[in-house]
Parts: C-alpha cells; structure tokens; sequence
C-alpha cells in the first residue's frame, strides 16, 4: 500500500499518471458521472461506458462511448469491468456505503477502481458546505476558478472523503478491496488572482505540505483493487 501526502498542484496529473499507469488496450472501462467530460482522450482500443444522472451531460459525451443515464447504484450486476473510475464525483454521493459496494459488485476480479474526490476537511470544502447554493456559485465566477457552464456545481455532501487518515483506510478494507495507493493532496488556490488574500494562501498551503496534514487534504486519489478471490 502507497501511502503519499502531495501538494495539490500535482493532483490532477497524478489522477491521469495513475489511470495510464494501470490501463491496457482491450480493458471494459466504466466512468462514472464522466459527462462531456471522459477521463480518458484515447479509447479507440478500450470498451469505455459513462454512467451519469444528469443527461443534460451526458448527451454531450463522445459518440464512441457507450451511455448509461442513471447512477452506478443501479447497474446491471451481471456486466463486469476491469477498471472502473470517477474524478470528482465521491463528494456528491448521498450514500457512499451503497456506491462503493455496487463498484465492488461490478468490478471484475483482479478489477481496478481509481477514484479522484474532494475531501470534507479542507478549506474550500467547509466554505462550499456553509455558504448557501446561490452564493457559493457567485463567487466562484467572482475568483474565476471555474467554469459553470462547462463544469455545472451539484450538490456536496462529503461523506466518506477524506485523505489517507485511519478511519477511511479501514473503511475501505472493510469493503472487501485492497488499496493499491492512497494520494492525499494538500493546499489549494482558489483565491490566487485576489492580491494579498493569494500569498496568504500560498503560505497556508505551503505549511500543509510541510507538516504533511493529510487530514486537511483538499482532494485526494485512490487506487482500489478487488481480489482474485472475491
């Protein structure tokens, strides 16, 4: 088990390092809430599938994908995939126990989950938990940190997303999975155009990293495995 506490500039690469790292031609993909969005650009040798709730998004993914307008919840159990994977979605999953046991259900053995989420304690998580919908988008258009209109905001929960602390290790072994990696990504700049509130927050981020506070992870990645023998 890779256990690894990271600024949270090298996160998203890392995301798509690891997804390369694992995949080979041939393999049944299954992402999740992908969207217009697909993880994965070069899928002319894959069997790639997005499940997504919203079909507003999901109309607008690829032509050479498969399209499935639901939740992961209510999947066919008899169809298996070799890897399965989501990049920001495990924060805006109501129930986390249902999800992740549905993964594992559908995953074949020796099957990969890779897993790319917002983390509950970090700064930006707890303001975007306090601040009501409407005002918690306009600022997000006032700091220009996101598009949304190309990446729409849903609801956050946050349950069951934290870095690599005890509890969430254990939650996972108990699952039935195995983890490969467990990447915690620390710091954040959401507030970098704003001069002055910008280098405080490199600062802040900069101790984050320096003191390895996992449980302050603003996103964190996983890599899950099904045994053999499941």
């Amino acid at each position: 088990m890779m256990l690894m506490t990271s600024p949270f500039s090298c996160a998203y690469q890392s995301y798509y390092d690891v997804i390369n790292t694992v995949l080979q031609d041939g393999f049944s993909v299954l992402e999740i809430g992908g969207g217009r969005h697909p993880s994965i650009i070069d899928r002319k040798d894959l069997d790639y599938t997005i499940v997504d709730p919203d079909n507003g998004e999901l109309s607008r993914s690829p032509i050479d994908v498969k399209r499935i307008n639901s939740t992961i919840q209510n999947l066919d159990k008899r169809i298996k995939y070799d890897l399965i994977i989501s990049k920001m979605v495990l924060e805006h999953v109501e129930d986390p126990d249902s999800f992740h046991k549905q993964v594992f259900e559908v995953l074949k053995p020796n099957g990969k989950a890779i897993h790319f989420f917002a983390c509950r304690h970090s700064l930006p998580a707890i303001v975007n938990r306090l601040l009501p919908e409407a005002f918690g988008d306009m600022i997000l258009r006032m700091i220009q940190n996101r598009n949304l209109d190309e990446n729409p905001k849903y609801e956050a929960y946050y349950r069951r997303t934290k870095g690599h602390v005890k509890n969430q290790i254990e939650y996972f072994l108990k699952m039935g999975y195995a983890i490969d990696e467990y990447h915690s990504f620390v710091g954040h700049k959401y507030l970098k155009n704003i001069p002055i509130l910008g280098f405080m927050e490199k600062l802040y981020s900069r101790a984050l990293v320096y003191f390895k506070l996992k449980s302050l992870s603003t996103v964190a990645l996983v890599v899950l495995s099904k045994p053999n023998d499941a």
